[in-house]
């Protein structure tokens, strides 16, 4: 009803906490910013911390889509692209 929420701005920075809560939450802020390492290596802590948390593996995995072939991050298409026209 309405106009659909717009999704939330990332963090600035990714939380400090040592706990699989915290760990899931910094894969998070990685995976916003297409840091696709970063955010499996955290996803995959967590779910090592807490192996009864569901969202950390499939976060893991997500991330791993992208580093395996999935498509390359904005910041890396826009520098290809200006690279181009500067041909």
């Amino acid at each position: 009803r309405g106009a659909p929420r717009p999704a939330p701005a990332p963090a600035a920075e990714p939380p400090k906490e040592v706990d699989a809560a915290s760990y899931v939450a910094r894969a998070q802020y990685y995976f916003d910013r297409e840091d696709w390492f970063s955010a499996h290596y955290y996803a995959s802590q967590a779910q090592r911390i807490d192996p009864r948390r569901t969202d950390a593996p499939r976060l893991a995995a997500r991330a791993w889509q992208n580093i395996a072939g999935g498509a390359p991050p904005a910041a890396d298409v826009e520098q290809a692209e200006l690279f181009r026209q500067k041909r």
